[in-house]
């Protein structure tokens, strides 16, 4: 007991005795050892836990070029944020009980081993926390403070990737050059390099500089690297060869995606490099032929269920690329059809459409087509721009195109018989009202998406001149934009009476436990006759109204002109859309401009 007794008071002597105010051998390997094996190895363990999380969740966007380094958007980093708050708070506590100092209070850096380590920890849980600032001044302070130590190069690495985020190259750059210049850095930080200065010069859109930075790094690594290296350099590939494919050197692309396949990386990446070296350019129709009949199989394999929306618009790729629009067209289609989950994708495959109806100058379908693409389109997709300015375009003219074609629908009604113009609104609410019943269960069935309501249209090889013969209500252009806007609006839902209504009576079983009854205050059916007298309160019945609902249409038809002309730059339907308005309307305030 005695002897115990002894051993306990002896080390405790020896715990009170390690002072961080203290620098000899003692002292520093005490604070070195206690601080390496215990609040700096789990803060290690809380930042992978976090970036673990952080890579599990991430959802790469392969038709985009993909990021060198995986870095979570502000939402996605607050699900990370106990992860890293953990490293913060056992970092800050190894350096508050293990900094060494010297009398004056003063941090003695030298004697420190593992301190410097826990500020470049700090600094890591800020940034990936999007704290990039208090990033910024940890690694900074290592840098400053810590010059004999290696770890520097770290903190060096690390404030690259903040400016980097920051999209501040500039800041970045003497640092770059240090680490490229430096002839001590870590084995580690050599084999981390590369990417860095890779992520450099596609944030300044040199990819030239890029793709042979990493195409060389690719060439140097050693056969036999472990898993997670090669998934690493899969993805490193992946890049280089959208690099390359983005300069126009395709068959340096393709070395590169058969590289990343070789790797064998995930199911996803192989997936895509496989895509994408289907997409490129056949030499022979042979070879057209055996891509086509690969990408077939691959639509029948189960473990491409997910990926269907990928391959159909993959096969539209090829088809528009040998001027077969048709069937491009009829697999884009499918693509739009059966995309579920992928979003982006869904977007690409509108657009393709819009394009194609733009082409043909079917301005309305080719608008409705573009808004679809601008709804499903990721915002940070470099065609998103360009698709934004065509939808604003094709909306302004879809409005003015409706305008004159409704305008006059109303006025020829009104300047009919009153039992006559009865009859035709009858007549005209009953289609509308079966047409929106069939397009409801048709999207039910089969769930199609707003594609559906075009499959009828004649192509659109005439260009729309706002003929005064033509009726709004007959038009099936206009007509499938109605229904197609009643689903945007109110979504696939079955045919049921009182559909719109969410507060049906339901009448909940009681203590004892009675049989259940449901009262469902089901409204009437259609009033035809209801909508009718609607319809009639609408039609412009005296002078006034007929002379406002003129000066619509004049202005629309001269709004209608700018746009074919100053937008579209489709100058012959400009001259026939301006000479239409001067032959309907003799004298108005735009004759000059007009001529």
């Amino acid at each position: 007991m005695v002897y115990k007794g002894f051993v306990i008071l002896l080390c405790s002597s020896f715990i009170m005795g390690c002072s961080t105010h203290k620098n000899t051998f003692v002292h520093r390997g005490f604070h070195n050892l206690t601080n390496r094996f215990n609040g700096y190895y789990y803060s290690c363990e809380n930042i992978n836990e976090g970036i673990y999380k952080i890579e599990k969740n991430h959802k790469s966007l392969y038709d985009q070029l993909l990021p060198v380094f995986i870095f979570p958007n502000k939402d996605d980093a607050k699900t990370t944020f106990p992860e890293f708050d953990k490293a913060i708070k056992k970092s800050s506590i190894c350096i508050q009980r293990h900094t060494i100092k010297n009398e004056n209070g003063q941090e003695i850096p030298e004697a420190g081993k593992w301190i410097d380590n826990n500020w470049i920890n700090i600094g890591i849980a800020h940034f990936y926390k999007h704290e990039l600032f208090s990033a910024i001044e940890n690694f900074d302070y290592v840098i400053r403070t810590y010059t004999q130590s290696q770890d520097r190069y770290w903190a060096m690495y690390w404030i690259c990737r903040v400016y980097h985020e920051l999209g501040s190259t500039v800041s970045s750059e003497p640092y770059l050059n240090q680490l490229k210049s430096s002839r001590h850095l870590p084995k580690a930080l050599k084999h981390c390099l590369p990417a860095l200065i890779a992520e450099f010069y596609i944030k300044r859109n040199q990819p030239e500089e890029a793709a042979k930075c990493l195409q060389n790094h690719l060439q140097n690594q050693k056969r036999g690297a472990s898993t997670k290296s090669k998934i690493e350099l899969a993805r490193l590939a992946f890049i280089c060869g959208q690099l390359f494919e983005q300069m126009g050197n395709l068959k340096a692309a393709t070395r590169q995606f058969e590289w990343a396949l070789k790797l064998k990386p995930n199911f996803e990446l192989e997936f895509y490099a496989t895509i994408r070296l289907c997409r490129m350019p056949a030499a022979s129709d042979i070879i057209l032929a055996k891509t086509r009949k690969k990408l077939l199989k691959m639509i029948s394999e189960n473990k491409n269920t997910e990926y269907a929306d990928v391959i159909y618009y993959t096969l539209g790729l090829l088809e528009e690329r040998s001027q077969n629009d048709v069937e491009a067209v009829s697999w884009f289609k499918k693509s739009v059809r059966v995309s579920q989950q992928n979003t982006n994708q869904k977007g690409l495959s509108y657009m393709k459409l819009g394009a194609y109806y733009y082409k043909k100058r079917d301005y309305m379908v080719s608008g409705f087509y573009y808004d679809s693409t601008v709804q499903f389109l990721s915002k940070t997709h470099p065609e998103y721009i360009a698709a934004s300015l065509v939808k604003k375009t094709l909306k302004q003219l879809i409005f003015h195109t409706q305008r004159i074609e409704t305008t006059d629908s109303l006025q020829k009604l009104a300047q009919l018989p009153e039992p006559e113009r009865t009859a035709q609104i009858t007549q005209i609410l009953q289609k509308q009202q079966k047409a929106i019943e069939e397009q409801r269960n048709a999207a039910v069935e089969r769930n199609k998406t707003l594609n559906t309501g075009f499959s009828n249209t004649n192509g659109g090889n005439t260009p729309f001149t706002a003929n005064a013969g033509t009726f709004y209500f007959y038009n099936p252009n206009t007509v499938a934009i109605g229904i197609a806007e009643f689903s945007k609006k109110w979504g696939n839902r079955p045919l049921e009476p009182q559909w719109r209504r969410s507060n049906k009576t339901i009448q909940l079983k009681d203590e004892l436990d009675t049989p259940v009854e449901i009262q469902d205050n089901t409204e009437k059916p259609f009033d035809i006759e209801a909508a009718v007298m609607a319809a009639l309160k609408q039609l412009p019945l005296t002078d006034s109204l007929m002379q406002a609902g003129k000066l619509n249409i004049i202005k629309s038809y001269y709004e209608l002109g700018l746009i074919y002309k100053e937008e579209l730059k489709d100058y012959n339907t400009a001259k026939i859309t301006l000479e239409t308005l001067n032959k309907r309307f003799s004298s108005h305030i735009y004759l000059p401009q007009s001529l």
